[in-house]
């Protein structure tokens, strides 16, 4: 008689302690995943950032030294449509603008998550 009373099954203990456990789980895996969102947005911000530096480096090249210190470059990247990014700002700069080999800086900077993001790339380039 007594094998008969026996119920086979959970308490509600252990169903307690089962559903926390998952929330907990579910929790840290949804946390990694913004993370991870996150990151390839950064990521993806400054490649976009790197390839618009580049893309104004390439058109340098195929200049002058007097065309490249006398071009109004923000015009330029307004024209060809380089602002991709929240609150983009291009700044080309020189060391010097008489040097040969003439030193210019292209920094992007952009608003990202309330932060600033810089991306600046150097080079010389000479008179061919």
């Amino acid at each position: 008689m007594r094998n008969l009373c026996k119920k086979k099954g959970f308490t509600l203990l252990e169903l307690i302690c089962a559903v926390a456990i998952l929330i907990t789980a579910l929790v840290g895996l949804l946390s990694s995943y913004a993370g991870c969102f996150n990151l390839v947005q950064s990521s993806t911000n400054t490649s976009i950032a790197v390839n618009e530096a580049q893309r104004i480096m390439e058109e340098m090249r195929r200049r002058n030294l007097t065309d490249i210190v006398n071009e109004k470059w923000q015009d330029w990247v307004e024209d060809e449509g380089c602002n991709c990014l929240n609150k983009e700002k291009i700044i080309v700069g020189y060391l010097d603008k008489t040097a040969d080999p003439l030193q210019i800086s292209v920094k992007v900077s952009w608003k990202e998550k309330k932060r600033t993001r810089n991306v600046e790339l150097v080079t010389l380039l000479t008179e061919r």
